[in-house]
């Protein structure tokens, strides 16, 4: 549960003014910040509107991170070895070559062959503290 009220008064009846409302929700956090405020709009009624504004949250994500110093680079020598013949024998084949392509499917096999090989990311303190969300 999540109390949206801030102590601002939200009835006025003559001279009386009180914030004895209590707006409260539920699972609304997950959609982002919450901020609660009174506007000034005649609804015929002692009491104020409330607008209940949910804002962009920031997205929580998880990079992985190659322990390049513990990384099997004789295994990657081999497992990219036969991956890069087969591309090299496709291009040779090929009746038309754009630079771009080439450089967007060398890299592609290359990080393919990079994510099989190693097992696990690994994350240090000082990198986990910087991608904790705020």
């Amino acid at each position: 549960m999540h109390i949206h009220n801030n102590g601002v008064s939200t009835y006025h009846s003559g001279g009386n003014i009180s914030a004895p409302d209590v707006s409260l929700s539920f699972s609304l956090t997950a959609y982002g910040k919450i901020t609660w405020s009174v506007i000034e709009d005649d609804l015929k009624s002692p009491h104020d509107a409330i607008i209940i504004d949910i804002g962009d949250k920031s997205q929580q994500f998880r990079k992985e991170v190659v322990d390049w110093s513990q990384f099997d680079w004789c295994a990657f020598k081999v497992l990219t070895g036969d991956v890069l013949n087969q591309l090299y024998d496709r291009w040779l084949n090929a009746d038309v070559l754009d630079i771009d392509n080439m450089a967007r499917e060398l890299s592609g096999v290359l990080q393919e062959c990079v994510n099989k090989q190693h097992s696990k990311p690994w994350i240090d303190k000082e990198l986990s503290q910087r991608l904790q969300v705020s």
